[in-house]
């Protein structure tokens, strides 16, 4: 029981505060120990590098804190003066610089470590366009990851820093324009992380979420799931990490 959980969307820090409350408590209600929930990059700091504007993301953790369930905050999408160039009308836009997105992991760790937030994911789904544009880039998501790594590590040594949640598509190693495997695209990742240090590939976790659509979706989307959860270590186990992956 102490690993149940449930993902609350996006949108959370939009609810009036008594759907807050009714959210959150029914999640309490059925014994749920962890929420995940979106710290909005291009929320906070929609009006530039120097302004956070921190109020509504302030409610949502304080408002699980407070019924003593834990938050992994997920860190994500990029406000308009940091996007890339090929893709500068959504938020789902790529970072240009992995460092603006450090800094901006930093402020958040330093804010939210010290009312007892330690576990922090980096993006979400970015196997996908829809969440990483203008495309999948395991490589690109490797430098951001290890930069948030870094900066967040500074922040609170004690924090544990997630790699981000994957989508389904097609059966392993299906790649296309806009989507990766996702058992795939962690092997690049794996490799990226490890090619730039060895350590950082061993010590970020990794997400696995699912949900009653996911579940029925036909049997090639499913692989992700069967995979991992047959041998939950299966990228590490295929690069010969043996070690690690008992850990």
């Amino acid at each position: 029981a102490r690993y149940v959980g449930f993902t609350a969307g996006g949108g959370l820090h939009n609810s009036h505060p008594d759907e807050l409350a009714r959210i959150l408590n029914r999640a309490s209600g059925l014994g749920a120990k962890w929420i995940r929930v979106d710290l909005n990059w291009n929320v906070v700091q929609e009006k530039g590098p120097t302004v956070f504007e921190w109020g509504p993301q302030d409610t949502v953790i304080d408002a699980i804190l407070a019924r003593g369930m834990k938050p992994i905050v997920t860190l994500g999408y990029t406000p308009a003066w940091a996007r890339r160039a090929e893709c500068q009308a959504s938020s789902t836009c790529s970072p240009a610089a992995p460092a603006q997105f450090a800094a901006f992991a930093s402020a958040a760790v330093s804010r939210y470590a010290p009312r007892g937030v330690k576990n922090w994911e980096i993006w979400n789904e970015p196997n996908i366009e829809q969440f990483w544009q203008p495309a999948p880039e395991p490589d690109r998501y490797a430098a951001l990851l290890k930069a948030a790594y870094a900066s967040i590590k500074s922040a609170d040594p004690s924090a544990t820093v997630i790699s981000a949640g994957l989508s389904p598509f097609g059966a392993y190693p299906a790649t296309s324009a806009t989507r990766t495997n996702p058992v795939k695209f962690l092997e690049d990742l794996y490799a990226a992380l490890r090619d730039t240090e060895e350590r950082l590939g061993r010590e970020i976790q990794v997400t696995l979420y699912t949900s009653e659509e996911f579940a029925r979706r036909k049997a090639e989307e499913n692989e992700f799931v069967r995979r991992l959860l047959a041998g939950p270590h299966i990228v590490l186990l295929g690069k010969g990490d043996a070690e690690s992956a008992a850990g």
